[in-house]
């Protein structure tokens, strides 16, 4: 295995197990993130929202298929099944960049609305496609984690 592929496998082995610091120790202090719900995150924004999504609920997390891509680049195959009042399945494909042996580019693409069709049902099945549907639902996210960080930081 590539030295590159372990620290990916590292990395997600630990998120699997909610261990956030040793997910800081595999990625830069100055990690940029981006994802279709939160949008671009970076610093410790990234980690307070991984904190705040998945430190609270029960979820699990399986990852296949590291790819090397070439240039540092990496993708994932990512699949993440939340256990609130329903299960919801997210696939998701992670595209990671490696600079100096860590991680300092990670983001994820998934459709919004397959996730809004498994969190809200028929609702979110004739209306998660509406872009002002998704944007409330985005904004929700960010709301949640600007409550989250500021208790942390409190």
């Amino acid at each position: 295995m590539h030295d590159h592929t372990q620290l990916i496998d590292s990395f997600f082995n630990a998120f699997s197990q909610r261990d956030y610091n040793t997910m800081k120790s595999l990625a830069k202090s100055t990690l940029v993130y981006y994802d279709p719900l939160y949008g671009y995150l970076n610093d410790g924004d990234v980690f307070l929202m991984w904190e705040s999504r998945y430190g609270q609920k029960d979820f699990s997390l399986t990852y296949t298929c590291i790819k090397d891509e070439g240039d540092g680049y990496f993708t994932v195959k990512i699949e993440v099944v939340y256990f609130n009042k329903k299960t919801i399945t997210q696939q998701i494909k992670a595209f990671i960049r490696v600079e100096n042996d860590l991680i300092s580019e990670c983001s994820h693409a998934f459709s919004v609305h397959q996730l809004c069709k498994q969190e809200y049902g028929l609702l979110g099945h004739l209306l998660g496609w509406n872009r002002l549907i998704q944007q409330r639902i985005k904004n929700d996210a960010r709301r949640e984690l600007l409550a989250y960080k500021s208790e942390w930081i409190n």
